[in-house]
This record gives C-alpha cells, sequence and structure tokens, in this order.
C-alpha cells in the first residue's frame, strides 16, 4: 500500500506494537540486489512484521546522478516496489536536496 511521508507518524502509532524494518533507495533500475535485500528485510519482518520502503524521489535521483536520471519517474518506481511481495507500504520520501 502508498502512503504519504506525512503519515509516517501516525503510520507508527498505529502499528506501535508490531515490527518495521525499512529501507530507502532511488529503485531506478530494478535488479537482483534490490530483490535480494526487500526479501532479507521480508525475513526479518517476519510472518507479523511490516516492510517500509521509502524511494527516492525524482529530484533527489536527478541532483545525485545527473540530469538524464531517473530512468522512470516516481510514480512508476514507487507502483513497481509496492507491487512487489516483500513490501507492505512505501512512499515518496521527502526531497531533501
Amino acid at each position: 500500500m502508498i502512503i504519504k511521508a506525512s503519515e509516517l507518524a501516525e503510520f507508527r502509532d498505529k502499528h506501535e506494537k508490531e515490527k518495521i524494518v525499512y529501507c530507502g533507495g532511488v529503485f531506478d533500475l530494478l535488479h537482483l540486489g534490490h530483490l535480494d535485500v526487500l526479501e532479507k528485510l521480508r525475513k526479518e519482518a517476519g510472518d507479523k512484521g511490516i516492510v517500509v520502503v521509502g524511494v527516492t524521489p525524482d529530484s533527489r535521483v536527478k541532483f545525485r546522478k545527473g540530469e538524464k536520471r531517473p530512468a522512470h519517474d516516481q510514480e512508476t518506481r514507487i507502483a513497481v516496489i509496492d507491487a512487489l511481495k516483500y513490501v507492505d507500504f512505501s512512499f515518496i520520501s521527502p526531497d531533501r536536496s
């Protein structure tokens, strides 16, 4: 499920008794390394835990990797991440550039 970064505090309060594991990244050109990390997060969370993934916004990717990146916009990237069986919740990280 895709949530907004502004909802994270409320999300944490709602799930305070559950184990939450988190990672963030660009996830522009999805590859086996990404899947390996997400699978390990799922295992770390366990059956009743929650996996949350933050996707780096387009503006930050351009700042870090150049004007030709990302290859896929943030809406596409978060949709792909959110569709993966390892991920429970995803959000676009706040822009800090």
